[in-house]
């Protein structure tokens, strides 16, 4: 009866011992060690591997796993060593890779308990999948190393402060921002305040207080000082953790390294300083259109100075008024044609109206989807300037070049009249050009070589002024307005002074003006330059003669007076030898023949009187012409009449004194008086003089015709002649009729 009732107690055991593995959520397979395979396995085994339990009693757990477990052991070597250890200690804990009838591969929990046998080694295994869970736990894994290295590609750091014990956690990230290692960083507030660069700690400090404080977002921007000294910016984030009651327990946050947007937006800072600074002070007009307007919605100071527009003014003023009609068509051909950079020369026109010439430049720009244009404008009128003066100086060369055949023609003349003199001595219009003929080659040499020796100043002045022009521009670029003008009217006194100074003048004068530079703290070198210039006072000047490039812009200075000077020269000396040249033509050109024509008076005597102009360096001449209206006459015979007449007054002066000639109205005449200083005429041949042949002067002086025909002329005019004459002074009359044709 006993033995029955252990074996129904041990089958009622067995019966509990299989319900529970049937009904258990786990897999669950027995294992027998001495016969090698399961002796069991319930329904979730069944699903769990995809055998149905006949089969699975036919199998071990090595047909169950893959060859090797992800340790790389093999998983019958390990399987061993797990048994082992069940054995020796009852129950093992572990994680195995199982594959199922498919072989996919299944992530598996596995408890191993050996089951209290003596006869056979027994052992339970309860396998729970956990595939999903090591799936999970990789993905975590993965998506902890992307954040880490997100974290360190964007230099970022995350922080906890524990405010309840006062402690700073760091992630990695933080301890290599701040280039520190965890044992130099305890997490200490102290530490950390060490860590912030001194001038900011202020500012950390008041913004982590006003989060406390107010419930705000934590954010600042502050400066660390590294080991290696080296300054860091950082921009600092965070909230606030805090309990039911409202107390903040704890702040987590996160830290960037921002030193290099903070260096790349101090350098786009300087860029924008820079781009500004040239934006103001360029020496080009700036101005930006809107696409579609085509009007002006920003321009730089230099466009206003230039234009004369006032600030404001110029706010949606139509670009096409800056300019000429044609000049802007040009301009809005290439807006039509879409052409990104353009350049052309333009008329520009200035608020008043003044057109001058300039270079204008167009680039095409997007802003927020929107085309603008900006359009730089150089006033290019010094320039076209240098180029007009180089057309005057090559024409001025044509010039020197006509005017030497010129004087080759009047040398040509001149020997001619030599030659045929002889043979013509009786005809006193010839006999007179005897006379002049070395004056006249005189009075046409000097001129021309005047004008040929300042066209080679000029030219010299033209090159330096070429070669120092592009320094000039650049030191113009640094100048201010008021220095500019000061310098430009520098120039302008320079070249409104006609002469220099000499010799001893211009040593004493030297002198003076280094005397003045000392005064006045100013370089003494420059006094040579300055009294070339001829510049008087230099209190106007003082600012322009302190600039550092002053030697430079003098000697530009110099090279702009010195060309005027030389062109004065050769307009004086073109001017003289024309009037010489039409003097002489017209005191060839006789016309016995012709008739009255309207003329002034003044203009025949002037014409006489540059004929013998070399012959007057010792003359004072006193004109006094208080009637100049034209009549008329016959200007050739007048001209004939006033050489006789001024020719015998300056044999009569020996070609020196006081040669005084009037022009007046007396009733209907006009009446001229030439009156000379010369020793008088006396009384004994005073009634002589205007009869033919007589004459006082040696053999082959004078034919004794010239007052003779001077007669016959004043006769030819209906009008008188009259001579009075005594010690120092003979006055010849003559009375011409104003109104007779």
């Amino acid at each position: 009866m006993e033995g029955f009732l252990d074996n129904l107690s041990i089958e009622n055991a067995d019966k509990k011992l299989r319900t529970i593995i049937e009904y258990s959520p786990q897999a669950i397979v027995i294992y027998d060690l001495n016969l090698g395979h399961f002796i069991d396995a319930n329904h979730n085994a069944e699903i769990l591997f995809g055998y149905d339990r006949s089969e699975l009693l036919k199998l071990n757990p090595i047909d169950l796993s893959p060859p090797e477990q992800p340790n790389g052991e093999s998983s019958k070597a390990l399987k061993i060593k797990k048994i082992r250890e069940t054995l020796e200690n009852g129950i093992t804990n572990f994680e195995w890779i199982h594959k199922d009838r498919q072989n996919n591969i299944i992530h598996c929990e596995v408890y191993l308990t050996k089951l209290p046998d003596t006869s056979h080694n027994i052992i339970l295994g309860s396998i729970v999948d956990i595939t999903e869970k090591v799936k999970s736990r990789e993905k975590l894994k993965e998506n902890e190393e992307m954040l880490r290295l997100a974290l360190g590609a964007a230099k970022l750091g995350i922080w906890i402060w524990n405010i309840s014990n006062n402690v700073i956690t760091w992630s990695d990230g933080v301890y290599e921002i701040f280039d520190v290692s965890p044992s130099e960083f305890h997490g200490t507030i102290t530490e950390y305040e060490n860590l912030i660069y001194k001038e900011d700690r202020k500012n950390v400090f008041n913004s982590i207080r006003w989060t406390l404080t107010n419930s705000v977002t934590y954010s600042i921007e502050h400066r660390i000082l590294t080991k290696n000294n080296k300054i860091k910016w950082l921009e600092g984030k965070g909230s606030v953790e805090r309990d039911s009651n409202g107390n903040p327990v704890r702040m987590l946050g996160s830290v960037v390294d921002i030193t290099e947007r903070k260096l790349t937006e101090e350098y786009l800072r300087a860029s924008e300083e820079r781009l500004s600074f040239f934006y103001k002070f360029t020496n080009e007009a700036i101005i930006i259109l809107d696409g579609n307007k085509l009007r002006i919605i920003d321009s730089n100071p230099k466009f206003r100075q230039l234009f004369l527009y006032d600030d404001g003014e110029f706010i949606n003023l139509e670009a096409s008024s800056l300019m000429i009609r044609e000049s802007w068509q040009r301009i809005e051909y290439s807006f039509h044609k879409e052409i990104e950079q353009f350049e052309s020369e333009i008329l520009a026109r200035k608020k008043s109206n003044i057109i001058f010439p300039a270079l204008l430049r167009v680039h095409s720009f997007e802003d927020r989807g929107h085309k603008n244009y900006i359009l730089t404008i150089i006033d290019i009128s010094t320039a076209k300037e240098a180029e007009q003066l180089k057309k005057i100086n090559k024409e001025i060369l044509l010039q020197n070049e006509k005017i030497e055949n010129q004087k080759l023609e009047l040398e040509n003349a001149i020997l001619n009249l030599k030659q045929t003199q002889a043979k013509l001595i009786q005809s006193e219009k010839l006999a007179s050009l005897g006379q002049l003929i070395t004056g006249i080659a005189h009075e046409i040499n000097n001129p021309i070589g005047a004008i040929l020796a300042s066209s080679q100043n000029l030219e010299d002045c033209l090159e330096e002024s070429r070669r120092l022009f592009p320094s000039i521009i650049q030191i113009f670029n640094t100048m201010d307005k008021e220095s500019i003008e000061e310098f430009s009217n520098l120039i302008l006194e320079s070249i409104g002074k006609k002469s220099f100074l000499i010799g001893l003048d211009r040593r004493k004068k030297r002198q003076e003006m280094f005397t003045m530079l000392q005064n006045l703290n100013l370089p003494t070198e420059l006094d040579d330059m300055i009294v070339d210039l001829g510049v008087v006072s230099l209190n106007q000047y003082r600012n322009i003669l302190k600039n550092p490039h002053i030697q430079l812009l003098l000697k530009f200075a110099l090279q702009e007076v010195f060309a005027n000077r030389n062109i004065s020269t050769i307009q004086m000396s073109v001017d003289r030898s024309s009037k010489v040249i039409y003097a002489l033509k017209n005191f060839t050109h006789f016309e016995t023949d012709a008739k009255k024509k309207l003329n002034q008076v003044s203009d025949t005597i002037e014409t006489v009187l540059t004929i013998y102009q070399n012959h007057l360096k010792k003359i004072e001449i006193i004109k006094s012409y208080k009637y100049n209206e034209a009549i008329y006459c016959y200007p050739d015979d007048l001209i004939h009449l006033w050489t006789n007449i001024i020719y015998n007054a300056l044999q009569a002066m020996k070609f020196q004194g006081i040669l005084k000639i009037e022009i007046q109205k007396q009733n209907d005449f006009i009446e001229i008086s030439i009156t000379d200083s010369g020793e008088g005429i006396p009384i004994e041949i005073k009634d002589k003089i205007f009869e033919p042949f007589f004459t006082t002067k040696p053999p082959g002086e004078g034919s004794g015709l010239g007052l003779d025909i001077a007669k016959k002329i004043v006769d030819k005019h209906m009008g008188k002649i009259d001579v009075k004459s005594e010690k120092g002074s003979t006055t010849f009359t003559v009375l011409l009729p104003i109104f007779l044709i």
